[in-house]
């Protein structure tokens, strides 16, 4: 009797079933290289935004673009690889085109998709919309501002330096100016400023300046400019002006000539010596006498004067066009209180770093600034920076302060008022609209922030 067997097939798939898994492989391998195109186009598409943010307003452009690019894919996982970047750069607008090339083989898992490489290119076209910023910081550095508020004050300007120059440029897209203002504002060593006849010697000082072998106003061996110091006269003091009245929107406007049509002439300090025996970073305060007027010193002698370092003309200078995070920062490690309050002369020296009148003139190396007024992508903002009101002749420097600064708004420049620890007429009447921000010691650093955040406005439009 015969035995029956039966036999099992194993490992074997009907037909339809590995047509119907083949459909399967070759549907998902198409998922996956749609999935990756559209990643990979979408990574190129944001690296063209941030080349053109980035690259377009470099002096080295192609280069920058191609190293932004290689250095944004190299660590990318969907198989780009030969990354280009092209950029367009014209007066008006900008371009960038980024390609690479996806290989499909690596990818997909049948053979039907193979194809070999898939090359991916993203094109965009934008105008950057870049101001260009021109500030100018007049600090009041006065004796009121010792101790905590300068440094709260410090610290807030370092804020504002961070966040200003978060987004760092290669140009003078955004330059800072500093104008510490006391008494009276120490531009530096500037003796291109002054005429011939303004570094003469007084007739009263000869006797000293022939004991001392000095030759004029500009040795570097007489007080303040010993230590890069150069304070000008008052030009209400300087002209005998007698009441505010006097002081006419003609002659305000007068004061942002150039100063080849100034007659500026140092502040020398023959009075008395100093309150004080040094500045506080410890500067000395030094004192001249000449021989036979010294014991007791009998400053009503106009014939045999003295001549004295003047602690009214501090050791903080005005540091123009600062254009980097860098810089400014380390500026404002030269900053101190002083002694008294001036913000009108501070003032006046803020719109001379603004005014194209200047241009030139503060820094041969930026030789193009300020810039002129009204040019459609570049702002001047003046930033008043006070913890206090005028103590000395304060109908006349309230009157110089509120009337420069319509002047100046007058010209277009944006004037941002910083009222500290204080409440002042003055200081809301010069602030441009919505540009008003009383502060104290805890809110002092939100408030610099964000202004800076204001500011610090670049703009890509699609």
């Amino acid at each position: 009797m015969g035995t029956l067997q039966r036999h099992k097939q194993r490992g074997v798939i009907s037909v339809s079933t590995a047509l119907f898994l083949s459909g399967m492989l070759t549907f998902f391998s198409f998922v996956l290289v749609v999935i990756i195109s559209s990643i990979t186009d979408s990574r190129l598409s944001m690296l063209a935004d941030s080349i053109l943010y980035s690259a377009s307003d470099s002096h080295t452009s192609a280069l920058d673009a191609q190293q932004l690019l290689e250095a944004n894919i190299e660590s990318d996982t969907s198989g780009l690889k030969d990354p280009t970047a092209s950029l367009h750069k014209r007066e008006s607008d900008a371009s960038v085109s980024v390609k690479g090339t996806v290989d499909l083989d690596q990818l997909v898992l049948t053979d039907q998709l193979q194809t070999g490489n898939l090359d991916i290119k993203h094109h965009a076209k934008s105008q950057l919309h870049q101001l260009t910023l021109e500030i100018a910081v007049m600090l009041d550095v006065s004796g009121s501002m010792m101790d905590k508020p300068m440094e709260q004050a410090l610290k807030g300007l370092r804020d504002f330096a961070d966040i200003l120059y978060a987004q760092e440029r290669r140009n003078l897209s955004k330059t800072v100016s500093i104008v510490p203002a006391t008494g009276y504002v120490n531009i530096g060593l500037r003796p291109e400023f002054f005429k011939p006849s303004a570094i003469k010697v007084p007739r009263g000082l000869k006797p000293l300046f022939k004991e001392m072998r000095w030759r004029d106003l500009l040795s570097d061996k007489i007080p303040d400019r010993w230590r890069g110091a150069m304070c000008t006269q008052l030009t209400e003091v300087q002209e005998g002006l007698s009441n505010a009245s006097a002081m006419t929107p003609t002659w305000i406007r007068n004061l942002e000539r150039g100063p080849q049509h100034q007659d500026l002439r140092f502040v020398l300090h023959t009075a008395f010596p100093p309150g004080v025996p040094e500045f506080q970073d410890g500067t000395p305060l030094l004192e001249f006498y000449p021989k036979d007027n010294k014991d007791p010193y009998r400053p009503n002698w106009k014939h045999l004067l003295a001549l004295f370092d003047n602690s009214d003309c501090g050791v903080s200078k005005v540091l123009p066009y600062l254009s980097n995070h860098k810089e400014l920062v380390r500026g404002l490690k030269t900053m101190y209180p002083e002694v008294s309050t001036n913000n009108a002369e501070g003032i006046v020296w803020a719109w001379r770093l603004l005014s194209p009148e200047w241009r030139g003139k503060w820094d041969k190396k930026k030789s193009e600034l300020p810039r002129d007024y009204g040019l459609p992508n570049n702002k001047k903002v003046m930033i008043l920076f006070t913890d206090g009101d005028h103590l000395t002749d304060p109908k006349m420097r309230d009157r110089k302060q509120v009337s420069l600064c319509r002047e100046m708004k007058k010209k277009g420049i944006e004037i941002i008022a910083i009222d500290f620890n204080n409440r002042s007429q003055s200081m809301k009447s010069c602030a441009s609209p919505g540009r008003y921000f009383p502060a104290n010691n805890r809110t002092i650093r939100t408030v610099l922030q964000q202004v800076a955040t204001t500011l610090n406005k670049i703009e890509l439009v699609k």
